[in-house]
């Protein structure tokens, strides 16, 4: 039976014994080979160039956003053109994205020289740091859950030395912000009367009654195994056609304090960029049941495995495989065989590769539009797919952290992530685009949990726009109101909290996220919409991302990796 991989586990198999996850050899070594001169490759230059850790912005960074560039990407791919280049190159496999999957995939691959194809000037998509002071701190995605012993995601960290660097975060590491001040581990002390308390307890033992499989319950694999029996499917395709919110009111039989749905929406907003009455059960459980297992934070965030996995390609494959600053514009199937990537390199011109398989490791809704010749239905599920936006501020802080003891030497590891609480709950009835805007934002990781440091802090904020229109919103939005909105929650909530002043911020740095969020509808499993995100196309063009799933998540896109690599090697040898 293939198995699954999900944010609680990836199901152990067996890796082949010194061999790693490359199986080398057999004759089945497979070359890049120029087809005639030109210009020298994109993507030549050092690796701190192209790293997804930033370690050029100085003391004071220039006042931009941060994280996409839309608007070279919105140049690109709302203005394509039909126009094609006559491939100069022939190559066993491109890669077109050059995020957490497809740096993942590349890496299962290397033996095969894949090149890769990144249209931002930096690899790791969302996955991406900066550093100030010698101090790493996440732009995007921040952290992983702790891996399975033995599990084949456990082995895949530890070969690219992952485990060595992370810090776990137990429940001790994580505290509420709520008017009374931090509280701790929000599912064993959360205040409010008994109905509250009654719910609170519920809902956590049943959250680690599906984590451990117990009392019936069972964790619902995302990525979904295959080969599950019809009883089990059934199950499955049940929750994923329950909103997560329905499911809820299930466990408690009735309705949700407001108290606690503020816990879990707000990890919602945090999480998926989206309302829990949105998401299906089978996310929501996937994700929430998944946080009591254990997470774990590197420096930087999870930028620090892209950043290893690109360490490792460059390394590894041949100079100019990795090219960053280069936007597919168009990809279709050849007729003698293989397929075409057309790209823009950052010059603005255009060449073309020949590969015999091709990677899509980005967005279905850029895959729809660079894609030549997809089938209706296929299209069709493409576009369905909603994604949301979000903001991510670093607060640059002047000092260490203050010990909430007073002990001395203790500070700036006091805690790994802080939920922001303060105030009452949104007024029943309100609707998400005016409860989260009203919020501001949600969480607060401290960067200097997983990286000590005796004179810096940086705090990150992070801001979702949990509802449909929030993308052009965040696309069109004044850097300046966004910024100022930000630090007046940092001064007057935040900052206090911690027991620094204002006159600690030396800078504010803002990134803005505009598609990391895909959202998992209910529905989605059972109407058979999975099966045709992830089905390859002409047999000779896989997709590789995390929206296959529509969870965001670092082992989605690292499961999908492990789980396509095989097969597109297998292909090959066909």
């Amino acid at each position: 039976m293939a198995k699954g991989y999900s944010r609680r586990s990836a199901l152990k198999r067996i890796a082949a014994a010194g061999a790693g996850f490359v199986a080398l050899g057999s004759g089945y070594l497979l070359l890049r080979r120029r087809l005639g001169g030109g210009s020298p490759l994109p993507g030549a230059g050092g690796l701190e160039e192209f790293s997804p850790v930033d370690r050029t912005l100085g003391e004071l960074a220039s006042e931009r956003f941060h994280g996409d560039d839309v608007e070279r990407a919105h140049s690109v791919f709302w203005h394509l053109s039909e126009e094609e280049a006559s491939p100069d190159e022939e190559v066993p496999v491109v890669v077109v994205g050059g995020g957490m999957s497809g740096l993942a995939t590349a890496y299962l691959l290397r033996d095969l020289n894949p090149v890769v194809l990144e249209q931002a000037p930096r690899f790791g998509g969302n996955s991406r740091a900066q550093s100030w002071r010698g101090l790493n701190y996440s732009i995007g995605a921040a952290y992983l859950v702790l891996p399975d012993p033995g599990s084949e995601l456990e082995s895949f960290y530890r070969e690219i030395g992952i485990d060595r660097i992370w810090r776990a975060a137990d429940e001790a590491s994580s505290t509420a912000l709520l008017d009374s001040g931090q509280l701790k581990d929000v599912w064993h002390k959360f205040p409010g009367g008994r109905d509250v308390a009654r719910a609170r307890d519920l809902l956590r033992e049943h959250f680690i009654d599906v984590l451990k499989g117990r009392n019936g319950q069972e964790y619902p694999e995302v990525p979904v195994p295959a080969g599950l029996g019809p009883e089990q499917r059934a199950r499955l395709e049940s929750l994923d056609g329950l909103s997560f919110e329905a499911h809820l009111r299930e466990v408690l039989g009735g309705p949700i304090p407001p108290a606690v749905r503020r816990v879990i929406e707000q990890y919602c907003w945090s999480s998926f960029g989206a309302s829990m009455s949105e998401l299906s059960a089978m996310a929501g459980l996937n994700f929430y049941a998944g946080e009591f297992s254990g997470i774990a934070a590197c420096p930087g965030g999870n930028a620090k495995v892209a950043e290893a996995l690109v360490e490792h390609l460059h390394r590894d494959l041949p100079p100019g495989s990795l090219r960053p600053g280069c936007a597919a514009t168009r990809v279709s199937l050849e007729l003698g065989g293989g397929a075409r990537v057309t790209y823009l390199t950052p010059a603005g011109t255009l060449r073309a590769i020949r590969a015999q398989r091709v990677v899509m490791a980005c967005p279905k809704f850029v895959a729809a539009r660079i894609l030549k010749g997809l089938d209706p239905d296929r299209d069709q599920a493409f576009r369905s797919l909603e994604y949301r936006a979000f903001y991510v501020a670093n607060a640059l802080l002047d000092g260490k952290l203050p010990s909430p003891s007073g002990a001395p030497g203790a500070a700036e590891t006091a805690f790994y992530e802080m939920f922001l609480m303060k105030g009452p709950p949104p007024a029943e009835g309100l609707g998400t685009a005016e409860a989260s805007r009203a919020q501001g934002a949600t969480d607060v990781i401290s960067a200097n949990f997983a990286q000590e440091h005796p004179e810096a802090t940086v705090l990150t904020l992070y801001q979702s726009l949990p509802y449909t229109g929030g993308r052009p919103e965040a696309l069109t939005a004044d850097l300046s109101a966004v910024r100022a909105r930000l630090e007046r929650q940092l001064r007057a909530e935040v900052l206090p909290s911690v027991e620094m002043g204002s006159s600690r911020i030396v800078d504010l740095r803002v990134a803005r996220w505009g598609h990391p969020l895909p959202v998992a509808k209910p529905g989605y499993l059972g109407s058979g919409l999975y099966d045709r995100l992830r089905a390859p196309f002409g047999g000779r063009i896989y997709f590789v991302e995390q929206d296959n799933w529509c969870l965001p998540a670092i082992e989605t896109a690292l499961g999908e990796a492990l789980h396509w690599a095989p097969l597109i090697r297998e292909s090959l040898k066909s």
